[in-house]
């Protein structure tokens, strides 16, 4: 009688030490699931907010004069083609570029501007190895 009860003893006691083994393997899986998935979320948010950047300076490029774009010392400059006195401005100071004054993208470590015979190439670079790339066709304006 004495030895099954022993022998319960022990398989309960086993049985806790392999539930619980399976819990914390378990446990760390989830928790190896949801830092990537953060991860993740984090880069998807980040392409996002400099792709939304790149669409919007290509929008006020679309309104700009081609003779009039000026790209010099992390700063592009323009004017505008139907109110010749407005001057559109994007720069970058420290880590922020900046639309006519107002804070566009934070996070910036480059922004370079390329000119070809096709346009403008536009590049964005966060301060990891993430790049965003656009392109303005001068045919567009």
């Amino acid at each position: 009688m004495q030895n099954r009860a022993a022998f319960a003893l022990f398989d309960f006691l086993m049985s806790v030490v392999v539930m619980s083994v399976i819990g914390i393997v378990g446990s760390k899986m989830l928790l190896n699931v949801q830092k990537q998935n953060h991860i993740h979320n984090h880069l998807a948010q980040k392409a996002l907010s400099f792709q939304n950047t790149l669409d919007m300076m290509r929008n006020y490029l679309l309104e700009a004069q081609k003779e009039s774009i000026v790209y010099k010392d992390y700063s592009l400059s323009w004017k505008d083609k139907i109110n010749n006195e407005k001057i559109h401005n994007i720069s970058l100071r420290q880590d922020i570029l900046y639309l006519d004054g107002f804070l566009a993208l934070v996070g910036v470590k480059e922004f370079r501007v390329f000119e070809d015979e096709s346009g403008f190439e536009i590049v964005l670079c966060d301060y990891g190895s993430f790049c965003a790339k656009g392109l303005v066709r001068l045919w567009d304006i």
